[in-house]
């Protein structure tokens, strides 16, 4: 639901079902750890869809701005960080 926040189309709806239902975004969300548990957002960071990795990636930045002065900040940068060493890994695999 956080991702929708993002989206043009489906922007306004989701912040209406997000505030009706008093949601949260909590910082397991931003976790690799968890992704393949959870399909949280690292799981959307690897869909073949460009929109989608766009929307993730809009999700994320502002989920950051969020948690910029509590101590979790580091651990979602250092799985940003993560992520995207893995995902050069596979880039330079398969170009071999």
């Amino acid at each position: 639901m956080w991702i929708l926040l993002y989206d043009e189309e489906l922007g306004g709806l989701a912040r209406k079902i997000w505030n009706k239902f008093g949601l949260a975004l909590r910082s397991e969300c931003l976790s690799i750890a968890l992704e393949k548990s959870t399909r949280n957002m690292y799981h959307y960071l690897r869909s073949d869809n460009f929109s989608i990795i766009t929307l993730t990636t809009k999700a994320i930045g502002s989920a950051m701005e969020i948690y910029r002065l509590s101590p979790k900040l580091g651990s979602i940068i250092d799985d940003l960080i993560q992520f995207y060493r893995s995902e050069w890994q596979i880039i330079k695999e398969q170009a071999r």
